[in-house]
């Protein structure tokens, strides 16, 4: 982290690295204030079952996945085994695989960029970074790595202020962990009306996933709602 301050005073020279500075901070500016809202509902769910702002900090920062560390909540509370953890890990956050898979090209020429790109793919900075044109005054590469940073800290600072906070404030934290829910609802609103096709991407992955939902079970309809889009999606693309 501080080695990537360093290298941004640096360089405030450069024209190019001012504008993808400030055109990453302006389009994380949506994942802000959700993240921050978020963060701060994690942190509080984390103090109220007893750890405090050292465990927020240390799985904000290296497992950085909010529906993972919600359920991780429940993990240390009621002393899961590690076997069970690894496996409902693993379903959880099974659709970064594809998320993976869909950036290969994107990320191809990253550097040491890369290293990073890659923890820091989450559902929402996905989303941007996919749906975001970039012109010729943007450094594309480092725009990937800004806009993740940014969101990191946002996830971060939200993490560690609801769990200090809580500590000094008691109410009740009945659905607050829904804020993790709404913020990705208005992000995929939000890709929907971009576009037509996006409009009828979206509709498609509703429509399977209920499907799966219906006929698989809410356990495992996740991963094969997303096996099926990712075949519809590769089939489409080569027909073209």
């Amino acid at each position: 982290m501080i080695n990537t301050i360093c290298v941004i005073i640096v360089s405030m020279k450069d024209n190019k690295l001012l504008n993808t500075l400030k055109f990453s901070f302006i389009k994380s500016i949506p994942v802000l204030i959700g993240y921050v809202f978020m963060g701060i509902a994690f942190g509080i769910l984390l103090y109220v079952a007893g750890f405090d702002f050292r465990y927020a900090l240390l799985m904000a920062m290296f497992i950085y996945s909010g529906t993972l560390q919600f359920a991780a909540v429940s993990f240390l509370s009621q002393g899961t085994d590690i076997l069970s953890v690894i496996l409902i890990s693993a379903t959880m956050n099974f659709r970064y695989l594809f998320y993976g898979i869909s950036s290969l090209e994107r990320y191809r020429n990253t550097s040491f960029y890369k290293p990073f790109l890659i923890h820091y793919t989450v559902d929402e900075t996905f989303s941007i970074i996919s749906s975001t044109p970039i012109d010729d005054s943007i450094d594309r590469v480092r725009f990937y790595f800004f806009l993740s940073l940014f969101d990191h800290i946002y996830w971060v600072i939200g993490c560690v202020l609801g769990n200090v906070l809580a500590s000094f404030i008691s109410f009740d934290s009945t659905g607050i962990d829904f804020i993790m829910t709404a913020l990705f609802i208005v992000l995929f609103m939000d890709q929907m009306s971009a576009n037509k096709n996006n409009a009828r991407i979206g509709g498609m992955g509703i429509l399977v996933s209920l499907v799966c939902l219906l006929l698989i079970g809410k356990k495992y309809f996740i991963v094969f709602s997303l096996l099926i889009i990712t075949a519809i999606l590769l089939i489409g693309r080569r027909k073209k």
